[in-house]
């Protein structure tokens, strides 16, 4: 318009009209540019007052979307929470009433044996109760880890842990149940090496993947070893067990889908002790992998940091 206007006070000039016409016209057009002037102004005004809405949304649709986002992530916890829950109690009810109730039954046969005198099935009964009572010590140990876990009252403490020394103590724990069933449990240690991770999680984990090797062995071997790759250290259970059906593997760490098997003793498990390894796994930067074949046997790979 500014364009429009020059043009008019130029064409203006060279026109032929009186002083007096030229005088008025400039007047009108002076006029209009100040009108014009006014519109642009105003125009400007409303095209800011606009960009200041535009943003002003966009930053309240950001809000929203982030408020969103947490939502549902509260909502993902607290499904997991419930999830959670619902594990727990099952626990209780079902795995964890099933052998007290045994062991009750086997101590009051024991008890009327003793008084009857009849001393033949006592040594029998006594070995099942240590039996169910050894499974029930071990199902409470992982029901507290994980529990304890659920909690955040097992704190993340990395430090400088001699993983042969901890592999080792974790053998001799398993040796009487591996020569119960003629299974050769082996460990040969490598050279020193120790790995930055949180001592009490790496024994938990240790401790599980030994306990569930020997488990579902029948009879051969389990062995653990130890390598160097990078800057992980590489620690590989390997069992001649029943194996892993494929379908499972992949439900394996997952805490809704309750996978719990009998051991070839008929040792009774939960599912928890995966899962345990499995999260303090994670939280101590590291991976665990499984390897199976159903008759075969299983491998399970922890990889952790090196210190």
């Amino acid at each position: 318009m500014k364009e429009l206007i020059d043009k008019l006070k130029k064409d203006l000039n060279k026109t032929s009209i009186s002083d007096n016409d030229k005088t008025e016209l400039l007047k009108t057009i002076h006029h209009l540019e100040k009108e014009v002037f006014k519109s642009e102004f105003k125009l400007q005004s409303l095209v800011q007052k606009s960009k200041t809405t535009v943003s002003i949304l966009n930053n309240f649709i950001e809000e929203i979307e982030q408020k969103n986002i947490k939502i549902q992530s509260y909502t993902n916890e607290l499904e997991l929470a419930n999830k959670t829950k619902d594990r727990f109690f099952s626990i209780i009810a079902h795995d964890l009433k099933s052998p007290f109730n045994s062991l009750i039954g086997f101590s009051e046969l024991i008890k009327l044996s003793i008084e009857e005198k009849d001393f033949d099935d006592v040594e029998k009964m006594n070995e099942l109760v240590l039996q169910t009572s050894t499974q029930a010590h071990k199902l409470l140990l992982n029901l507290l880890d994980w529990s304890r876990a659920q909690t955040n009252e097992i704190k993340f403490k990395p430090v400088k842990v001699d993983i042969n020394k901890l592999i080792t103590e974790n053998i001799e724990l398993f040796k009487a149940q591996a020569n119960k069933k003629n299974i050769l449990l082996e460990f040969v240690p490598n050279e020193t090496v120790y790995v930055l991770a949180d001592i009490d999680m790496t024994n938990i984990i240790i401790r599980n993947l030994i306990s569930n090797a020997v488990k579902y062995t029948k009879e051969g071997y389990v062995s653990v070893s130890i390598s160097l790759q990078a800057n992980s250290c590489i620690i590989k259970i390997k069992d001649t067990g029943v194996g892993i059906e494929q379908k499972i593997i992949d439900r394996i760490f997952n805490l809704a889908d309750n996978i719990s098997t009998t051991g070839t003793d008929g040792e009774r498990g939960t599912g928890l002790g995966l899962i345990l390894c499995k999260e303090f796994t994670d939280k101590n930067n590291g991976k665990l992998l499984v390897e199976s074949n159903v008759g075969k046997g299983s491998v399970f790979t922890l990889e952790l940091p090196v210190f």
